[in-house]
């Protein structure tokens, strides 16, 4: 339903460029030394060194802390019974955290900057303190440099200006930040972030989990399906429900909203483009249009293949333009995610994103490093969540099964979507 693989990965060419992309899997259950830090933090793992299926990490000196037997048993048992795990599109929210806080700047007594900080840990700690809590977490990360889609497409993404500085400073503090705290984050040079969290939602809706996608971003509309939704951040004037701050929306208000099936919002972007991507779309077809000539036809081959027969003559023509075609099946391609990357980071086992109980060492990395930064609100409520944790990992070590959080979500009528 999700689209398959581009022709694209298939080339030994792009093989063979794929397999020399340092993959970078950070998954830090305990702080470490800053020595030790910035050696995993510049620690890379090519496919050789996986194992083939499994993706399980180098043994010896570099074998990440989090995997003890211990720690693998606890979240075997939580894949088992059915866990929750949240997909937080790290740039997405920090884009919104910067830009939503162009007017209102937070600094610390020594005048350090920590507004975009502040603003995303907030979001990320209201995902944490859902109920029932996640089981499975990870922050995934756009790696910089191009992707395949540039490769299919110059243009694509190329009006968008230079990321802001203050972005870039608040990612090194932000990541330092994550694993400190033992959240799992993904990183995969040369991958999209989205492709990344399409294959890992994938897998883990195979796997029996329930699955949310923390992200502003419209593109995952086309992933929703039983068991995973979006938890999306609430205009200002949203008066509904919301989870850890989000508002969530599911395959069935998308269905309310736009009288489609999720899995066609890919032909309706590649008929609308998209200004944000540079995605072409056809000339002239705008988001009020596309919609309604994906139900009349189904998909782009339908409406184009309906086009002569349009009785709008300015729609007629722009549908029957030579370049119309070639530009909607390009969009298509360049909009729809992902769900089957084979890199190793996306490809481990489900358990490397446990979200586990911090040691005594983590607790006091984490009261250090919130205290640098004059968090202590942020730290009160860290410490909460991993008291609440506990309690549900021992629910679920007793066989109580895992809770969903679509019961908590009201009737899709109620949603109000931006």
């Amino acid at each position: 339903m999700l689209a398959s693989k581009l022709a694209f990965f298939c080339t030994p060419t792009v093989h063979a460029r794929c397999r020399q992309h340092l993959a970078v899997v950070h998954t830090h259950r305990r702080f470490l030394t800053a020595d030790r830090r910035a050696s995993h933090s510049q620690a890379t793992t090519s496919a050789g060194q996986y194992s083939s299926d499994l993706g399980s990490y180098p043994s010896g000196k570099d074998k990440s802390p989090l995997h003890t037997t211990a720690a693998t048993q606890q979240a075997s048992a939580a894949t088992a019974t059915g866990g929750r795990l949240i997909l937080l599109d790290a740039f997405a929210l920090l884009y919104r955290a910067h830009f939503g806080l162009k007017d209102v700047r937070l600094a610390t007594s020594t005048g350090e900057d920590t507004s975009i900080l502040f603003a995303f840990l907030r979001s990320l700690l209201g995902l944490l303190e859902l109920e029932p809590p996640p089981t499975h977490f990870a922050v995934v990360f756009d790696a910089a440099g191009k992707t395949f889609r540039h490769e299919m497409y110059p243009g694509y993404k190329g009006q968008r200006p230079r990321t802001p500085e203050a972005i870039t400073e608040a990612v090194k503090q932000l990541r330092d930040l994550i694993r400190v705290m033992g959240i799992p984050e993904i990183i995969v040079p040369g991958i999209e972030a989205d492709d990344v969290i399409g294959t890992v939602a994938s897998r883990a809706l195979k796997e029996g989990l329930q699955v949310a996608i923390a992200s502003p971003d419209k593109d995952f509309f086309q992933l929703l399906q039983p068991r995973l939704q979006l938890l999306r951040p609430p205009k200002k004037d949203y008066q509904g429900p919301l989870l850890g701050g989000m508002v969530p929306y599911n395959s069935q208000a998308f269905q309310e909203e736009w009288d489609l099936q999720p899995s066609q919002w890919v032909d309706v972007l590649a008929l609308s483009g998209d200004s944000a991507d540079n995605i072409p779309g056809v000339k002239g077809v705008g988001i009020k249009t596309a919609p309604t000539l994906v139900r009349a036809h189904g998909d782009i081959e339908g409406v184009l293949a309906a086009a002569p027969a349009e009785k709008k003559k300015g729609l007629r023509e722009k549908l029957t333009n030579p370049e119309a075609a070639n530009a909607a099946r390009l969009s298509k391609k360049l909009v729809t995610i992902h769900t089957d990357i084979v890199l190793p980071p996306v490809r481990f086992p489900m358990n490397h994103l446990a979200l586990q109980s911090p040691t005594d060492l983590t607790r006091a990395a984490v009261k250090a490093a919130f205290a640098s930064l004059e968090f202590a609100q942020h730290e009160r409520r860290l410490e909460a969540i991993w008291d609440n944790m506990a309690r549900s990992q021992a629910e679920l070590s007793g066989g109580a099964g895992a809770q969903g959080w679509h019961s908590a979500i009201k009737p899709a009528s109620e949603f109000v979507t931006g």
